[in-house]
């Protein structure tokens, strides 16, 4: 596995949990929200940033062979996560973090103004609706 599947799938799988206890165990993760909004934001920023990343890497690996007049393996410029597999990730993390920040909406961690900055801040829409009261 490469390590944008280590951290996507890692914190999916922690948002998938925080959101099925509906217990003491919730209120921990909603307590720390700020942290695990930051941790979806990198996440995000980590998948969108794969292809960039890659090619610097590439860059500097045929440098560095080219320098030093050494053969370059291949399999150390080929890509390992294709761009398909990247927007399966982000889907699973987008969709973990939704039901996670729903359920925090739901037992009243997020308010209406809070949702609203979540959403903004990661792109993404939480589609928790809340009922008017007057």
């Amino acid at each position: 596995m490469s390590y944008v599947d280590d951290v996507s799938l890692s914190l999916a799988h922690v948002l998938d949990q925080a959101a099925f206890h509906k217990d003491a165990r919730l209120a921990g993760y909603a307590a720390n929200l700020d942290f695990w909004v930051e941790e979806i934001r990198h996440c995000l920023d980590v998948l969108a940033g794969y292809q960039q990343r890659f090619n610097r890497l590439v860059d500097a690996r045929r440098e560095f062979a080219l320098e030093r007049n050494v053969e370059l393996d291949q399999a150390w410029i080929t890509r390992t996560t294709t761009d398909d597999e990247l927007q399966k990730l982000e889907q699973r993390v987008k969709s973990s973090a939704q039901n996670f920040l729903k359920v925090c909406c739901a037992t009243s961690w997020i308010d209406h103004v809070k949702q609203c900055e979540i959403e903004a801040y990661l792109g993404i829409r939480i589609n928790y609706s809340r009922k008017l009261t007057s």
